[in-house]
């Protein structure tokens, strides 16, 4: 059982945190440039789309932070043909633990699956930063072949 000061700042930290809706998506217009399209395809190689929720303790946070001082909170990842398309994120933020953390911070990478080569192929735009940030703003996230 927590102690009665740790479990009113925990209750604290949960009502002055926004609260995250299961419906709250954060979307991405993944987009690629001809020649990753063109590798890609000639590969059947798929993308990746990775998102890596977290952030700092909120007070009488009760999980451990981790060697950064931060607190995860979940994974979240998917796999798409490599085609111009919006990708919604953030269907399990209601489930994570967010109330344990200051504000939850999402970063975002897209590369190549690795299903048919060996190493990532692609250089894409990095999508990182507080969660409320981009609920309601589709982020941009332009990708090419690595070094194109």
């Amino acid at each position: 059982m927590l102690p009665r000061t740790a479990l009113s700042a925990l209750l604290l930290a949960a009502a002055t945190t926004a609260p995250l809706r299961a419906d709250t998506p954060l979307a991405l217009d993944v987009t690629f440039s001809q020649r990753a399209l063109q590798e890609l395809a000639g590969i059947s190689e798929m993308v990746m789309v990775s998102a890596f929720y977290f952030g700092e303790p909120a007070p009488g946070a009760t999980i451990e932070p981790d060697d950064e001082g931060l607190i995860f909170l979940g994974v979240e990842e998917h796999v798409i043909w490599p085609v111009p398309q919006r990708v919604q994120l953030g269907a399990n933020l209601a489930t994570m633990p967010v109330a344990q953390v200051v504000a939850p911070q999402v970063n975002v990478n897209v590369y190549s699956a690795r299903f048919g080569a060996e190493d990532n192929l692609l250089d894409c735009a990095l999508v990182d930063g507080p969660v409320q940030d981009f609920v309601g703003k589709p982020q941009a996230v332009a990708c090419k072949l690595i070094g194109e």
